[in-house]
């Protein structure tokens, strides 16, 4: 028996050594390095937005403060008596004195010249208000009031308006150290949030999914302890999360495969009865066919299972007699085996060559209801043939006709005498139904049995062969010798079928008769003493 290429190939369990890489912690690690990441990414964004927002907030501040003084300012510069410088002065000194880290201030004309300084020497000196060439950041606020950081001064220019007209400037300097001040506090604040978070974070974080990934630790420890060969997978995980659902299904597998394993024991040990049992019938089935210069037999047998259900067999009685007979038990495999050798046991003991065959079926019939079990039952067409005559007596019990080709006339029979099948009814029934009938061959013709596996056999499209189809086949065949007979007859009934399953057994058993009676006694049947 072939074996099957997907056991070959089973793959072994799996070598729990190989494996040792645990994922309740391999998992937190990631999750770790991951949060790390995130948490540093995130904290450098938020520094570098709260930095931006605290220097925005003091430059806001300084502006307003500016423009509220520029506003007052705009009078003083616009007196009738000119520029009131006293005036500008003061609004100077107060600047400085509200902000005693300012550098300076000082208040311009729309030419840029200073009428308004807190440092004297610059008026003096008849100084100038210049923009920063180059400075490192701008600011612009409403009414184009502007701040500058060059290097570590913060500039803020303030215009002073009239009625929409640009009539000079204040001009405020002050240290950076303040915005620095305010930067630092904000990377320190942000920077200690995010440490902090990470380092108490990190720990839950590692300890909350140790926990909840602590059934995964236990499914593998009970997976590296499993027997393959009793394989019990009944996890202690509750819960009703994905790993409990996990844990059941693995529980449920397990009894599934020590079922599975279960099943293929009894499985392979059924295969080894049944390659045991195909050797026991092949070996009860003929294994030469009779043949005689009156007479030739020839056929084939094919079964749908490892062990069928059909039979044929032929009982040399002596040398002018032989008898032959073909059944098909109901029920195939083992248990239709078993009950074609009781069957076969049972007519070798009740056919003799002066009994009538539907003697025979009667007294075999009889036997077979005292061993048969309920249900079961065997149709059977049995047949005595005169070697000296070619006169046959034909019996049926429920069988499928012998089909009778006739070569003067070139026409097919079928001889269908009426009877009920082995082993359903009661003697009284199925002697009162049961006949023989009687057959007077002719040199060429022909005698065939066959199984409803031959007839009733169907194509890919559901078509079944029929007898139409199977006794023109033969017709057509009849001056063929024995096995081409038999071996283009089958040809037929492949191409036909197809690729369609085969469902039930196929027996086909062919006599030709060639005449020419006996005339030296002891020749006809010699062929048995070899075959048995």
């Amino acid at each position: 028996m072939a074996t099957n290429p997907a056991v070959e190939r089973s793959p072994e369990w799996p070598d729990a050594r190989q494996y040792r890489r645990s994922l309740r912690w391999e998992f937190p690690l990631y999750l770790v390095v991951l949060v790390t990441v995130l948490m540093s990414v995130a904290g450098y964004l938020f520094t570098r937005q709260y930095v931006t927002e605290v220097t925005s907030n003091v430059v806001n501040q300084l502006l307003i403060q500016a423009r509220s003084h520029a506003a007052s300012a705009a009078k003083d510069i616009l007196s009738p008596d000119g520029p009131d410088v006293l005036r500008l002065s003061s609004l100077c000194r107060e600047l400085a004195a509200t902000n005693p880290e300012l550098y300076w201030s000082g208040v311009a004309d729309d030419q840029g010249l200073f009428l308004a300084h807190t440092d004297i020497r610059l008026l003096t000196g008849g100084g100038r208000l210049r923009l920063p060439v180059t400075p490192a950041d701008v600011q612009t606020g409403p009414y184009d009031s502007r701040a500058y950081t060059v290097q570590d001064t913060l500039y803020i220019y303030v215009p002073i308006r009239e009625r929409q007209v640009t009539i000079g400037h204040l001009a405020l300097a002050f240290p950076t150290e303040k915005i620095q001040k305010a930067r630092t506090n904000s990377i320190v604040t942000v920077t200690t949030v995010t440490l902090v978070t990470i380092l108490i974070g990190i720990p839950m974080v590692l300890w909350l999914v140790s926990r909840k990934l602590r059934p995964i630790s236990t499914i593998v420890t009970h997976l590296r302890n499993v027997d393959p060969s009793n394989p019990s997978l009944d996890i202690p995980v509750g819960g009703k999360n994905e790993l409990a659902y996990l844990a059941e299904t693995l529980r449920v597998m397990g009894i599934h495969l020590r079922t599975t394993q279960e099943e293929r024991l009894q499985t392979d040990r059924m295969v080894r009865e049944l390659e045991i049992a195909r050797e026991i019938q092949i070996g009860i089935l003929p294994r030469k066919f009779p043949t005689g210069p009156s007479y030739e037999f020839c056929g084939t047998y094919i079964s749908a299972n490892q062990v069928g259900g059909d039979y044929y067999d032929f009982l040399p009685f002596d040398n002018h007699r032989l008898g032959f007979l073909i059944a098909d038990v109901s029920g195939k495999s083992l248990p239709g085996m078993l009950f074609m050798l009781m069957t076969r046991d049972i007519i070798r003991s009740v056919a003799t060559p002066d009994r009538d065959p539907r003697q025979v079926m009667c007294d075999l019939n009889r036997e077979l209801l005292g061993t048969i079990r309920k249900g079961m039952f065997v149709t059977m067409l049995y047949g005595l043939l005169d070697l000296r005559t070619g006169h046959v007596a034909v019996a049926s019990a429920g069988h499928n006709p012998i089909i009778w080709i006739s070569s003067t006339q070139g026409t097919t029979s079928l001889v269908r005498p009426p009877g009920y099948p082995l082993g359903l009814m009661e003697p009284a029934v199925f002697d009162q139904r049961i006949e023989s009938q009687r057959i007077e061959l002719t040199a060429g013709d022909w005698l065939v049995q066959f199984t409803d596996g031959v007839n009733e056999a169907r194509n890919p499209e559901g078509t079944e062969y029929g007898m139409d189809r199977l006794t023109q086949a033969l017709l057509t065949k009849r001056q063929l010798e024995p096995a081409d007979f038999i071996n283009s007859t089958l040809e037929d009934h492949c191409t036909f079928v197809g690729s369609a399953p085969q469902f039930d057994d196929i027996t086909l058993v062919a006599m030709k008769w060639r005449g020419n009676p006996i005339a030296r006694t002891g020749q006809e049947i010699d062929w048995y003493a070899a075959s048995v």
